[in-house]
C-alpha cells in the first residue's frame, strides 16, 4: 500500500507547466567579460532533484556561478534511468552541452542485479552521444542495509563503466554524504531532510564548478546537435510529479496560496 502513495510538492502553477525559476540575462552581461562561460548544461534526476530545486534553489545556485551559459533542471519523482533516456533523446540542445545525471535510485530499488545496471548505464551513456556527463552515485540510510548493498553494487558498475566511457564522471556523493544522525534521511531511508536536500544542492554546485573549469580546458568533447528550444541565458527548472517507486517518507506540511500540499521532510 504504501507503494502506491504519492510524494507531494507545493508548486505555485499546475503541475503540467514547467516552472521557469528564473532568466539570468542581466546577470551574464554584467559577468561576461571576467569570467569566461563554458557549456550549456542539463540536469536529469528523481525526486532527489526534486528536493534540491524546492528547498535549495538549485538552478538558481548553478547559475549564480556564472560558469554555464545556460541551465535546465528536468526531475521527477520515481523516475528511473530507462525513462531518463527517453528524457534525453527527446531533448534538443544548444553545441555544446554538458549532463548532469542523478539517477538509479528507483533502478537499485526495483532491479538489484548488477547485470542490469550495467547495462542501463551503458545505454544512457549511449543516448548521450559523446556530450560530457557527470553521474552523482548513490547513498542510502545505514538503517536500509538491503539497500545499501544494492546501492554499493549500482555505485562499483557505475565506476567500472568510467572505464568504458570517457566522457563519463563521477560526483561521488556517497563518499561526501555523512549524515550526523538519522534526521538527514526521511524514515524511508532514501530521501533527505530539508537540511540534507541543501547540503546536496552545494555539493552538486561545487561538483558542476570543478567540471566545468575541467571542461573549459579541453578535457572532453561533445557531439551534441546545433537545434534548441532552451533561451541563451535562461535557467528552467521541469519538475513532474508521479508516483514513486518506494515507501513514502514521513512528511511535512508547506503553506502555499494555491494547493496545500505535503513534501518529504525528516
Amino acid at each position: 500500500m504504501a507503494l502506491k502513495r504519492l510524494l507531494h510538492v507545493s508548486l505555485a502553477v499546475a503541475m503540467s507547466v514547467p516552472l521557469v525559476a528564473h532568466t539570468a540575462s542581466a546577470l551574464t552581461q554584467r559577468t561576461s567579460s571576467t569570467r569566461p562561460q563554458t557549456h550549456h548544461v542539463y540536469i536529469i534526476g528523481d525526486s532527489l532533484t526534486v528536493g534540491p530545486e524546492l528547498f535549495a534553489s538549485l538552478s538558481r545556485r548553478v547559475a549564480t556561478t556564472r560558469n554555464w551559459k545556460s541551465t535546465l533542471v528536468n526531475a521527477k519523482v520515481g523516475r528511473s534511468i530507462p525513462q531518463g533516456i527517453s528524457v534525453l533523446r527527446k531533448a534538443e540542445f544548444r553545441t555544446p552541452t554538458a549532463i548532469v545525471v542523478a539517477l538509479g535510485t528507483n533502478d537499485v530499488l526495483s532491479r538489484p542485479e548488477a547485470s542490469y545496471h550495467a547495462k542501463v548505464i551503458d545505454q544512457f551513456m549511449q543516448a548521450a552521444k559523446g556530450k560530457p556527463v557527470l553521474w552523482l552515485n548513490l547513498e542510502f540510510s545505514t538503517t536500509r542495509r538491503d539497500w545499501r548493498s544494492r546501492g554499493v553494487r549500482f555505485n562499483r558498475e557505475l565506476l567500472r563503466a568510467t572505464t568504458r566511457w570517457t566522457n563519463l564522471e563521477i560526483a561521488d556523493w556517497d563518499s561526501f554524504y555523512e549524515p550526523k544522525g538519522p534526521s538527514r534521511f526521511s524514515k524511508d531511508g532514501i530521501h533527505l531532510s530539508v537540511s540534507g536536500y541543501r547540503i546536496r544542492t552545494s555539493f552538486l554546485v561545487s561538483q558542476m564548478n570543478a567540471w566545468s573549469k575541467r571542461l573549459r580546458g579541453g578535457s572532453t568533447t561533445t557531439t551534441s546537435p546545433v537545434t534548441t528550444t532552451i533561451p541563451l541565458t535562461s535557467t528552467t527548472t521541469s519538475i513532474e510529479i508521479a508516483p514513486t517507486t518506494t515507501e513514502s517518507p514521513t512528511t511535512t506540511t508547506t503553506p502555499t496560496t494555491t494547493t496545500t500540499t505535503t513534501v518529504p521532510g525528516p
